[in-house]
């Protein structure tokens, strides 16, 4: 699990406490992540399903 506000960093928004803290976990199967899950301080969770190509890598 890392810190969502790393995100926040990578994308530019350097020193902007937006007051968003949030958590992403990644759900593996195998080596594959299949599932973000971001959980907001308030508790709401979001799913984010992941979709490979068949065969791909």
């Amino acid at each position: 699990m890392f810190d969502a506000a790393l995100l926040g960093t990578m994308s530019g928004n350097h020193g902007q406490g937006s007051g968003h803290d949030a958590s992403v976990e990644a759900i593996k199967e195998g080596d594959r992540v299949v599932k973000l899950v971001v959980t907001c301080r308030c508790g709401e969770k979001i799913e984010i399903l992941c979709a490979y190509t068949p065969g791909q890598r």
